[in-house]
């Protein structure tokens, strides 16, 4: 038998001399623990990496949401103004906006410029004061933004405007419409 001391508690404890109690204290883990400890902080970091990974793509949606309304809110209010600006100018109501007729056209809002687009319309282009229009030297962005005016089917002093904006190569879009009435008559 022997007596040892516990250098934690100040006492002694008795163990017959072949009992095949080790008093070695087992420091370091096994393996298994090593593993089991790993899996439960990858777990652990795994499930909020995955709700940021989510929160960002969500956030760069409705980022992009809110870039293509107000592109097309631009392409509506664009051309309200040039119906507006014919009337007092004594011109056709929908002077001007022959190339978005039965369209697309694309109108570049920063030089006032409407062309047909011949085609899958051109990909809108971003300057370094965040104005997007058709500059060759701006940034490209993955925005296209396809316009249409239709004469109204019952009132022919009717614009029917439809303003697609599509991004992510076409996956994503936002369809706006709108009705512009000539006052004149």
């Amino acid at each position: 038998m022997f007596l040892l001391k516990n250098k934690r508690k100040k006492e002694f404890i008795s163990t017959p001399k072949n009992s095949g109690v080790s008093l070695k204290s087992n420091r370091g883990f096994t393996l298994v623990e090593t593993l089991v400890a790993i899996t439960i902080l990858l777990v652990s970091i795994a499930g909020p990496m995955s709700l940021s990974q989510q929160g960002l793509k969500s956030t760069r949606l409705s980022k992009n949401q809110i870039t293509a309304f107000y592109l097309a809110q631009d392409a509506v209010e664009f051309i309200k103004n040039k119906t507006i600006t014919n009337i007092l100018d004594s011109r056709s109501f929908d002077f001007g906006l022959n190339p978005c007729d039965p369209g697309p056209c694309r109108i570049d809002t920063t030089d006032a410029s409407t062309n047909a687009c011949g085609g899958p319309c051109d990909l809108l282009h971003k300057s370094p004061e965040g104005l997007y229009g058709y500059d060759g030297s701006w940034t490209e962005t993955d925005f296209r933004r396809k316009i249409t005016v239709t004469e109204g089917v019952a009132n022919p002093d009717e614009l029917l405007v439809t303003v697609e904006i599509l991004w992510d190569n076409g996956v994503k879009n936002i369809i706006v419409k709108d009705s512009i009435f000539d006052p004149s008559p």
